[in-house]
């Protein structure tokens, strides 16, 4: 299983990771999606057992990385170094592999679907029971000497790379023959596919966001309500939340505006207290107006919930919590809802 600190230095953005992860790190089992990681120095990394939906790895260092078990869909690994990593029961489906370098590798039980490993360079050193179906290996450098029960069916592979494998025992089926309508046009695919949405790492059953200089949740409040909201980001920040809060982001000379966008920019989620004064002013206004588009908490201060629900309508599929329930009590339902997977996630990590 990952470790907790190696996730959360992950959500810190590849810069952090880059700057302060050791030699080797553990991202065992997790799950990561919409992840723009490219670039990351991966290096004997743990990834055992993870699984990679919509993630970004282009040239990335996995030298000697561990990746047994992993499930990977939509990942793109253009140009990574692979050397010496483990490759055992590793599915991969409708990946891009082109110029990756693929050498001294140990495979086992290895599937590959729909997955493009254009100008690729594979000189595994055992690669024993492997499946290739509909891939293209169009300029591929593709040899080694322990082959056991491999198998491309539908590859697109040039006549010299068929006879050369061929006599080292790999079984070919309708060579040439590829499904074109099933690869991905990865000179136009980018990812993450959604640029609006966030990185998240799901660990332990709980989502944790990849944001570099980012935050996890903006806190927006009325000045009357600052002790309030102050005491919310403190709970919160012990939690291991990450909470925009103007008064320890804000510094002097900034701009209020530019600040302001940066940190709703940057959140993920938004956390509004709101009490009869909230409305009708400047800054609380533009700000409800950018949280009511986010995943957004309500916390009601001396105010009812049918009355700001008449102004908003739309509130109906936002949380609505109130300020008796006590700091404590706020901070942890809010962190609840800010760490629970997506729910797609959670339909398809049953599947």
């Amino acid at each position: 299983m990952a470790k907790q600190e190696h996730v959360d230095l992950l959500c810190a953005g590849a810069g952090e990771w880059n700057r302060r992860r050791g030699e080797t790190m553990d991202l065992s089992h997790v799950e990561i999606r919409s992840a723009s990681l490219a670039g990351v120095n991966f290096a004997a990394t743990n990834f055992d057992g993870t699984r990679l939906v919509d993630v970004n790895l282009a040239g990335c260092s996995m030298t000697k990385a561990r990746f047994n078990g992993v499930s990977a869909t939509l990942v793109d690994l253009r140009g990574a170094d692979m050397h010496g990593a483990e490759l055992k029961g590793t599915d991969l489906s409708k990946c891009c592999m082109d110029a990756v370098r693929l050498t001294g590798v140990e495979s086992y039980l290895w599937k590959v679907r729909h997955t493009s490993f254009v100008g690729a360079v594979i000189q595994p050193e055992k690669l024993h029971h492997a499946h290739f179906y509909n891939c293209n290996f169009s300029g591929c450098d593709f040899g080694g000497a322990d082959f056991q029960y491999v198998d491309i069916k539908r590859g697109e592979v040039s006549t010299e790379l068929e006879r050369d494998l061929g006599e080292r025992g790999v079984h070919f089926a309708l060579p040439r023959m590829p499904n074109v309508k099933d690869w991905e046009d990865w000179d136009k695919l980018s990812l993450p596919v959604n640029a609006s949405e966030y990185g998240v790492i799901i660990h332990n059953y709980e989502a944790y966001w990849i944001s570099e200089k980012r935050w996890d949740v903006f806190i927006s409040y009325q000045r009357a309500q600052r002790e309030l909201a102050e005491s919310l980001a403190r709970e919160l920040g012990t939690r291991g939340l990450r909470v925009w809060f103007d008064a320890a982001a804000l510094a002097a000379g900034d701009s209020l505006r530019q600040s302001i966008d940066m940190g709703l920019n940057a959140c993920p989620f938004g956390v509004a207290v709101v009490s009869e004064d909230y409305f009708g002013r400047k800054w609380t206004e533009y700000e409800w107006e950018r949280l009511l588009l986010k995943r957004m908490v309500v916390v009601l201060h001396e105010i009812k919930p049918d009355r700001v629900i008449a102004m908003y309508p739309q509130l109906g599929d936002k949380i609505m919590l109130t300020s008796d329930l006590g700091i404590k009590s706020l901070a942890q339902m809010i962190s609840e809802t800010i760490r629970r997977p997506p729910r797609k996630l959670v339909t398809e990590w049953g599947q």
